[in-house]
């Protein structure tokens, strides 16, 4: 809701054209995050061992309580992702 109405606060055409460029990395990035979930559901299906994630909140897991901070977006997102993949967590986890 906050990101909506930031959007219509700040309206303009370079603003329409920066969403539209960073569309298809965001999708790619979930689609990412999609086949690495069934990759660990499939192991843990099949009784291999499978690393536990810290919990999970925001758009990748529960719903955030009353009080939780906003999932990280933009540059933040970025900087969680590469802290993730350097601990060896992988990607959405």
């Amino acid at each position: 809701m906050e990101l909506d109405l930031a959007y219509v606060g700040n309206k303009s055409l370079l603003l329409d054209v920066k969403i539209m460029a960073a569309t298809p990395a965001a999708i790619l990035l979930q689609l990412g995050d999609a086949l690495a979930g069934r990759k660990l559901a499939a192991k843990a299906r099949l009784g291999k061992a499978v690393p536990s994630a810290p919990p999970q909140t925001g758009l990748r897991g529960g719903v955030p309580g009353p009080g939780s901070p906003a999932p990280a977006r933009g540059p933040a997102l970025a900087e969680t992702r590469q802290a993730r993949r350097r601990a060896g967590a992988g990607p959405g986890m």
